[in-house]
């Protein structure tokens, strides 16, 4: 991946930037080294911000890494991963600080898709009048609806990590295989149990 590439001064201010840097955020060379990092930070995280860099600039750490949401030109949120690190001369005295700026924005927005996803699932599944399990490989059950613990009559705890032939009246290990394998196959599979 391209890397956005920084020198900062121990204030944050912009030193020099990369062309990746300056086409990542959508400001041109100059506006960048009339700029603090912090102006870029959105403004809920700003206070946050100067925690790492204090921790760069007074020693304490040679290197910091974090994930922060910086606002380009447009005003719009571009999620990045941060790494500083100081160069300091012969004496220990810091001279400047190496920033990279990896942007995570696609991969940030994925993630959230896939979170918005898995709650519409989990309301979907809690609120159903069917009842619903999901079953590993196995056959042991891993999560199941309300609506599923109560046609068995069982607590919802009582049945999590349970067989699902331990809930089989006459069951049958080898059909019961067969099934589990044909959904692993095809991605799923319709069959009938009786459970007591």
């Amino acid at each position: 991946a391209r890397m956005g590439m920084a020198l900062l001064d121990t204030d944050g201010h912009f030193l020099r930037v990369n062309p990746v840097l300056t086409e990542m955020l959508n400001y041109d060379e100059m506006q960048f080294l009339q700029m603090q990092v912090a102006d870029l930070i959105h403004p809920d995280e700003r206070a946050w911000f100067r925690q790492p860099v204090q921790a760069i600039v007074s020693g304490q750490k040679a290197y910091v890494e974090f994930e922060q949401r910086l606002l380009n030109s447009a005003e719009e949120i571009v999620w990045v991963k941060i790494a500083l690190s100081l160069v300091s001369d012969s004496q220990d005295n810091p001279l400047y600080m190496v920033a990279q700026f990896d942007n995570r924005t696609e991969q940030k927005l994925m993630e959230d898709a896939l979170w918005q996803q898995i709650l519409r699932n989990e309301m979907i599944l809690q609120t159903a009048t069917d009842g619903f399990c999901i079953v590993s490989d196995e056959g042991r059950i891993i999560e199941v609806n309300p609506a599923f613990a109560a046609l068995l009559g069982y607590p919802m705890e009582n049945l999590l990590d349970t067989s699902i032939q331990e809930l089989e009246v006459d069951s049958d290990s080898g059909s019961f295989a067969a099934h589990i394998e044909a959904a692993a196959e095809t991605g799923s599979a319709q069959f009938e149990v009786f459970c007591q």
